[in-house]
């Protein structure tokens, strides 16, 4: 008969098997939750990016509006400039040679702003102060004018020039209807 002794003891397994059991349903879980949250991620990116896209469309959207309306008031401004003039029919040339009589050898003008109720705004350069005074009373005294006034008057000194020159500002409304083409016409 044969005596089978083992001196060595039954190993038990390193890994006990609920503890892989439990470890893998801990794995399981742990994915499950990783690729909801991902989901939820790209779920909350594609959700942005559409409202992003919405609103860039509302930005064009407003952007047009908001050229239109301009481009509406701008047609409106000119249809009332054309209107205006159509009305009035003021005869430019006649004014600007009226306005440039009064003016003394040496004075120029610098720059002149028309407004569409018959106002003006001009800059003028003098050599004198007198010759700036001089033009405030020859537009009062003129038959055109309705009312004038000195603005401004202001020395300019240049380096290439010995003498200083003076820039005066004035601000006069005429009479339309001496300068209509209108009247002219009938004369």
């Amino acid at each position: 008969m044969t005596v089978n002794i083992n001196l060595l003891q039954k190993q038990k397994p390193l890994v006990n098997p609920t503890f892989i059991v439990i470890l893998l349903v801990i794995l399981l879980l742990l994915l499950a939750s990783i690729f909801v949250g991902a989901y939820k991620i790209k779920r909350s990116i594609q959700s942005s990016e559409e409202e992003l896209a919405y609103i860039q469309v509302e930005i064009i959207e407003q952007t047009e509006m908001s050229n239109e309306r301009e481009q509406s008031q701008s047609l409106e401004e000119l249809m009332n400039a054309t209107t205006w003039l159509e009305q009035e029919r003021v005869n430019i040339t006649g004014f600007l040679s009226e306005l440039t009589a009064l003016l003394p050898t040496r004075g120029y003008i610098l720059s002149l702003q028309l407004s569409n109720k018959n106002e003006v705004e001009m800059l003028v350069q003098f050599d004198t102060q007198r010759e700036a005074a001089y033009l405030l009373h020859s537009i009062k005294q003129a038959d055109w004018s309705i009312d004038a006034s000195l603005a401004t008057i202001n020395e300019q000194q240049a380096a290439e020039m010995e003498r200083s020159r003076f820039e005066a500002s004035y601000s006069f409304t005429f009479d339309p209807s001496y300068f209509s083409i209108v009247e002219e016409e009938k004369r």
